[in-house]
């Protein structure tokens, strides 16, 4: 019952957010670098199996769009919402793969890279110090071809099962911004579409 809720709930929320972005996007101005697309849902199989390869349990709201939406690419732009199967789903995490590799092969490069590393890794379990050891964490959204990610905060799970959505970049060792959790990220992107829109009301294309 507690799933089919959320997953309700994680329904409407898009159903009123794709309109948005489906008129946004008709704008010449404000079209995606490649086409908006939201995939079939994924099985709790495919499901299940993501969860064992990431050592993670998926926080319900986010399984909730995966039983709607196994991803999604432009949902905000360049930024695509992972899902867990599928090709397009692998290409994300190769480039996930890459910008983590790169970034602790950078960090270890710097002087006393190792103190660094460890230094970090105890930094980011503290809030309010805003740090991320990348590869640490779980991806849930990834710009494409370009570098900003969302994960799943690991160190600092929330209410029923949710955990803080953190935006970060493979150059650096904070976070940029917090969402408290996968469906405040959702309302966030509906008020960024609603502004965007706006914007092109008032005759400014950004």
């Amino acid at each position: 019952m507690a799933e089919a809720q959320e997953i309700k709930k994680m329904k409407n929320l898009l159903d009123k957010l794709f309109p948005l972005l489906e008129k946004l996007y008709k704008r010449k101005n404000d079209k995606p670098p490649f086409p908006f697309e939201a995939y079939p849902p994924a099985s709790d199989t495919e499901i299940a199996a993501a969860e064992k390869r990431w050592k993670f349990k998926f926080p319900p709201s986010y399984r909730a769009f995966l039983k709607i939406h196994n991803g999604c690419q432009a949902f905000r732009h360049a930024f695509c919402v992972l899902g867990v199967s599928g090709s397009a789903n692998e290409k994300l995490l190769k480039q996930w793969a890459g910008a983590t590799e790169s970034w602790e092969k950078r960090m270890k490069r710097m002087k006393n890279g190792p103190q660094l590393l460890a230094q970090l890794k105890k930094d980011e379990k503290d809030v309010t110090k805003g740090v991320m050891y990348l590869p640490n964490h779980v991806p849930v959204v990834i710009a494409k071809k370009e570098i900003d990610y969302y994960v799943f905060d690991r160190n600092h799970p929330g209410k029923d099962g949710e955990y803080p959505l953190v935006e970060v970049q493979p150059n650096s060792t904070e976070g940029i911004n917090r969402c408290s959790d996968f469906t405040a990220f959702i309302k966030e992107t509906i008020d960024w579409a609603k502004d965007e829109l706006g914007h092109g009301m008032r005759g400014d294309p950004h």
